[in-house]
């Protein structure tokens, strides 16, 4: 029953992967240059991109998961009605965190910048040009653009995962949880699992258990994460409402589209995006 129940809380992991895959590899080989592919790069940002992909469908996962066990009366369902079968599965989703987790650390922090550099050194080499940006269009980008992107979507995944705890605390922590309460008249009610509950019939997310027992212990770091979060939402509506108001051309978009416009689609490849 343990087994069964495993197996079932990791298979729409598992079909979401399969469809991940599929996606990154599709995607690397649409974009990337057709004539001068190199092979090294295709695994490497394939490799990169599933990787934030997975770590990024971690998170509604764990949170359906610990909504899928519960009845809507907030009773446990009977295959998670013993604890140890419930920490037994999570135990599955912690390991999947960090082992994810730890391949974007070191994809975007070693391999991506290393193979970044060493073709852009190799291309200052060819052309003594160093192309201040990349046209991204398909069949035409270069090793570095795809490089730049799978490393930029890894640190969205990441930031994504632990911003959203602070916009919806109370669902990224119980999802759609539910647990029965004794009412004042001794009526039995229907509460739902929230962060200011007391008591052991809610289960959290591995995300959030995780979260939570970083900043209890290290309650500096949530406070600062808190604050920063705060400026970081201020700042982005400013600059949106400002951009509602103000309207200046982009020297990149006027420049790509002129020149689609213009039908000037074969130029060559090493020609910077900004000129």
């Amino acid at each position: 029953m343990l087994v069964l129940a495993s197996l079932g809380s990791w298979l729409p992991f598992a079909i979401v992967g399969l469809f991940i895959i599929c996606f990154a590899i599709l995607f690397i080989l649409r974009y990337q240059q057709k004539r001068r592919r190199d092979y090294l790069v295709t695994f490497v940002c394939s490799i990169s991109l599933i990787i934030a992909l997975l770590a990024a469908s971690l998170l509604p996962t764990d949170v359906i998961f610990v909504s899928f066990m519960k009845y809507p009366n907030g009773t446990f369902k009977e295959w998670v009605s013993n604890p140890t079968t419930r920490d037994h599965i999570q135990k599955y989703i912690e390991v999947g965190y960090y082992v994810l987790y730890g391949l974007v650390i070191f994809m975007a922090f070693l391999v991506n910048p290393f193979l970044f550099f060493y073709y852009e050194e190799k291309q200052e080499t060819e052309s003594n040009t160093i192309p201040k940006m990349y046209r991204f269009s398909r069949g035409r980008t270069k090793p570095q653009a795809i490089l730049m992107l799978c490393s930029l979507l890894m640190f969205i995944v990441v930031a994504i995962n632990i911003f959203v705890y602070l916009l919806i605390p109370q669902y990224a922590i119980y999802g759609d949880q539910h647990y029965s309460a004794i009412g004042n008249n001794g009526t039995i009610i229907i509460e739902k699992c929230t962060q200011f509950v007391k008591t052991d019939d809610c289960q959290m997310t591995v995300m959030g258990r995780i979260i939570l027992r970083f900043f209890y212990k290290v309650w500096f770091f949530g406070a600062i994460y808190f604050c920063l979060s705060w400026i970081f939402l201020v700042i982005f509506l400013a600059s949106f409402i400002l951009k509602l108001f103000t309207h200046r051309e982009s020297n990149i978009q006027e420049y790509t589209v002129d020149r689609l416009l213009e039908g000037d689609g074969d130029e060559d490849d090493d020609e910077p995006l900004i000129q």
